[in-house]
């Protein structure tokens, strides 16, 4: 009788002991810092190159680092309709997104993201796709109910 109990009680403290240790385990890599690709909402095609980085202070900050632009089109827009200190300044290079912080092993949240289009700037969470190379970026008003969801994609081609 005395055996089964020994066996039963290394097993709890086995199983506790594994417990533990992989709640002080590695947290996931951050999957969000990188290159991403972000596509026009109506026509789907590719329409920038967004730079996300993770800054000192544990924030994530977006810069449009390329434009791609179609024959014909200004191939060095500015933020026309921003009414902020970004207004007529070059889109290359601006900063879109602020503020933004990891909440999740791939989601991220309370950040601002602006659309140089409109001009408008909107509250930001995002979620990174399980495969790491899809990222969901919802732009919102007031509660993410009212808002749009936007899936950029992982750059691969580094030209």
């Amino acid at each position: 009788m005395r055996t089964p109990v020994i066996a039963l009680l290394r097993l709890v403290v086995l199983w506790s002991v594994l417990q533990t240790a992989s709640a002080f385990g590695a947290a996931p890599a951050d999957q969000l810092p990188g290159r991403w690709e972000q596509f026009d909402d109506k026509t789907g095609k590719l329409q920038a190159l967004i730079r996300v980085s993770l800054l000192a202070d544990g924030t994530y900050t977006g810069v449009v680092e390329k434009i791609i632009v179609e024959p014909g089109e200004d191939p060095d827009p500015r933020c026309e309709s921003c009414r902020d200190h970004r207004r007529d300044m070059p889109v290359l290079g601006m900063q879109i997104i602020s503020g933004l912080k990891r909440t999740g092993d791939t989601t991220y949240a309370n950040g601002w993201i602006l659309d140089p289009d409109e001009g408008e700037s909107y509250r930001l969470k995002m979620s990174v796709g399980k495969d790491g190379n899809s990222l969901d970026v919802r732009g919102y008003v007031g509660i993410s109910l009212f808002g749009r969801t936007q899936t950029w994609r992982r750059a691969t081609n580094l030209k």
